[in-house]
């Protein structure tokens, strides 16, 4: 119980990083899943951001964020974010 609420809590600061650096806003539909893979956070921030950012952006704004190295999301899309 503890590790998934250490894992929410990150996540949830993640997404609110993500929300105040790129000017959008997520629901909490978004996230059915208690975990989520970087490709489902990486594809809805992406739909969020429309055209106006490019997904490699997206990415390292992501891997900043979430202190990953940018080729670790890269590895790990289809991974659950941890």
């Amino acid at each position: 119980m503890i590790d998934e609420q250490n894992w929410y809590a990150r996540f949830l600061e993640l997404i609110m990083g993500l929300e105040a650096e790129l000017g959008i806003e997520f629901t909490d539909d978004d996230f059915p899943a208690p975990f989520v893979t970087w490709r489902h956070l990486l594809t809805l921030t992406k739909e969020r951001c429309g055209r106006s950012v490019l997904e490699e952006d997206i990415i390292i704004v992501v891997a900043k964020l979430s202190f990953r190295p940018v080729n670790f999301i890269r590895n790990e899309l289809d991974q659950a974010i941890s």
